[in-house]
C-alpha cells in the first residue's frame, strides 16, 4: 500500500524498509515479485537492504517448497543473489556477522576486501548501518542461523553458513591474487 502512493519517486523512501517488513511478515513472494518487477528498473541490487533481503526471501521460500527441484532452484537463486550482494557490498558482511554474534576468522575479518567501508561514501555507510540495525534479527532466525551453530544436517544448508563459506572463498581468492 505504501508503494502505491507514489512508486516512481518514492518520497517516503519505502524501498529502504519494505524488504524488512516483507520478510518479517513472511511475505517472501511479495519481495521476490518486487525484485522481478522493479529490480532492473529501480536498481534494487544497488540498495544494501534489498541486495541482502531478497536472497533471504528466496531462502525462506525454499523452506516452504515441497518439490526438491523447486527447492533447489530457489536455494540456487538465493546463493547467486547473496554472492552478488557480497560483491556489491563487502563492507556489510563483517558488521552484520558481528551483530549476529558470528565469529569469523581474524584474517578474513581484517582483509581489505571486507574492510573497504573506510572507502565507502557516507550515504552508503548510513544505508549499511540502517540495514544492519534493522535487519540483523532476520539473519538470527533459527531457520537461517541453525547450521552456523552446528545444529542439524539439513540438506538445504543455511544462508549464514554459506555466507561464511563465501567469506572464506573470497578471502582465499584475494589472498592468492
Amino acid at each position: 500500500m505504501l508503494m502505491s502512493l507514489d512508486p516512481e519517486t518514492d518520497p517516503l523512501c519505502v524501498l529502504l524498509m519494505i524488504d524488512y517488513y516483507a520478510v518479517r511478515a513472511c511475505d517472501y513472494q511479495f519481495l521476490i515479485d518486487m525484485d522481478k518487477r522493479w529490480g532492473a528498473k529501480r536498481n534494487l541490487s544497488q540498495l544494501p537492504n534489498c541486495a541482502f533481503s531478497i536472497p533471504l526471501a528466496f531462502f525462506h521460500q525454499s523452506l516452504s517448497l515441497s518439490e526438491d527441484e523447486a527447492r533447489a532452484t530457489s536455494l540456487e537463486e538465493a546463493d547467486q543473489k547473496l554472492q552478488a550482494a557480497l560483491i556489491m557490498f563487502p563492507s556489510l558482511l563483517v558488521p552484520l556477522l558481528d551483530k549476529c554474534g558470528v565469529h569469523i576468522d581474524p584474517s578474513a575479518r581484517n582483509h581489505a576486501y571486507f574492510t573497504s567501508a573506510r572507502k565507502d561514501p557516507d550515504p552508503l555507510k548510513l544505508l549499511i548501518m540502517l540495514y544492519i540495525e534493522r535487519g540483523h534479527s532476520l539473519w538470527k532466525e533459527p531457520e537461517v542461523s541453525n547450521e552456523r551453530r552446528g545444529g542439524g544436517d539439513d540438506a538445504n544448508g543455511k544462508i549464514l553458513l554459506k555466507t561464511m563459506d563465501i567469506c572464506t572463498i573470497v578471502h582465499g581468492i584475494l589472498y592468492n591474487v
